[in-house]
């Protein structure tokens, strides 16, 4: 289990809001997002103080799956755009969840990746959600500071980013309908990327 003295965890239901095409006025109208920022303690807009973030690193947690990759989108969305100076800092990161365990007479390993799992034998599970994974597993692999993967959100790529998110969160469904198209990818266009301008 997680180490009550140096980590937290704060759960959300759900989505929360795409603050992309929002103001902050419009943003704190969410209460995932007030919960979030509450959570971090440095404030937001004008009152923004990175000396009083309550946590050396912000890690985003979500299922492997495209539900949970919209999550994500949706989170690092908030930050990108309302607490860029957080990503500047290096705080945020986001968490790789192992997508199968693999038992065999060597004993248990996880895998990151298709290709890393492939052409393993032994008994194989695919973890579709972080909620399939026993307690100790998760610590294990997830939030153990020795072993988990972490990718950190970068600065040096934040002018592609904010791109690829106004296109991909903002308010032009055309937008992200051409990008799809043109990045050939794969799923019902709109289940996960719908104009969501009048939420």
């Amino acid at each position: 289990m997680r180490n009550k003295q140096n980590q937290a965890v704060l759960g959300l239901r759900g989505k929360i809001l795409n603050t992309w095409s929002r103001d902050l006025a419009d943003a704190l109208e969410s209460q995932e997002v007030k919960n979030i920022l509450t959570a971090l303690g440095c404030g937001v807009g004008d009152n923004f103080n990175i000396n009083n973030l309550r946590y050396d690193k912000i890690i985003i947690f979500s299922d492997a799956d495209p539900d949970g990759g919209h999550i994500q989108l949706l989170i690092e969305a908030l930050f990108l755009r309302h607490l860029p100076k957080l990503i500047e800092a290096g705080k945020v990161y986001r968490v790789v969840p192992p997508l199968y365990r693999i038992t065999n007479q060597r004993g248990t390993n996880y895998y990151y990746s298709e290709k890393d799992a492939r052409n393993k034998v032994g008994e194989r599970t695919h973890f579709k959600g972080l909620g399939e994974m026993a307690p100790q597993e998760l610590y294990d692999t997830c939030l153990d500071p020795e072993r988990r993967h972490l990718i950190q959100l970068k600065p040096d790529d934040i002018e592609a980013d904010l791109l690829a998110f106004d296109t991909l969160m903002g308010k032009s469904a055309e937008k992200r309908r051409s990008f799809i198209l043109s990045h050939k990818i794969k799923g019902e266009i709109g289940d996960s990327y719908e104009d969501d301008s009048e939420e």
